[in-house]
């Protein structure tokens, strides 16, 4: 295994039900570490954040969020990567 190259050639994401996500950030401050740490550039989260309808209410601090609009920046954040296989952890609680 060639490891290389950048983060990215990763082919699983997963969303578990407590997505490590730092309270104090927002949605959107969240998903710019992870895609920092990804070699992502700011126009993926920018589409994640539409994605999962949360262009808006995505510059909310997390520790101000429900539980269903949790997981949607979880949801964000396993999109983020573009890999070919996502494992949900009890998908049936899913805010899709």
């Amino acid at each position: 295994m060639d490891t290389s190259g950048p983060a990215t050639t990763c082919t699983i994401s997963d969303l578990i039900e407590n997505q490590p996500l730092h309270p104090d950030l927002t949605v959107a401050e969240n998903l710019n570490v992870r895609a920092t740490l990804f070699g992502l550039p700011q126009s993926s989260v920018d589409d994640v954040l539409q994605v999962v309808h949360l262009t808006e209410t995505g510059r909310k601090r997390m520790n101000r969020s429900s539980m269903g609009m949790k997981q949607r920046p979880g949801i964000a954040s396993a999109l983020l990567t573009h890999n070919k296989l996502l494992i949900l952890d009890k998908p049936a609680t899913c805010a899709l």
